[in-house]
């Protein structure tokens, strides 16, 4: 057997940074800390969360305010679907 399949050749591999296996975002060492679990999310972090300084039950219903708006215009243009389907023989 070729010493190309062996861990430490592929250990040689993975810290080549030439080789663009992680991309620079995680190194052999991250990776086996991990038990050499892929998921993307162990290796790339989050963006920081902005605070917009509107509080929580505010912000709570603004946004539930345009959501029932957009739900109420959402049943206007099914109901003008729905007749424009009628009208050219397709309802129901």
């Amino acid at each position: 057997m070729s010493e190309k399949g062996t861990s430490s050749q592929a250990k040689k591999r993975n810290n080549d940074t030439s080789n663009n296996y992680t991309k620079g975002v995680a190194r052999y060492s991250d990776i086996a800390s991990h038990d050499f679990v892929l998921t993307p999310g162990r290796y790339v972090g989050a963006a920081p969360l902005e605070e917009d300084g509107v509080p929580f039950e505010e912000k709570m219903r603004e946004l539930s305010a345009t959501l029932y708006a957009q739900m109420e215009e959402s049943a206007k243009l099914d109901a003008d679907i729905k007749k424009n389907l009628e009208q050219l023989g397709y309802g129901e």
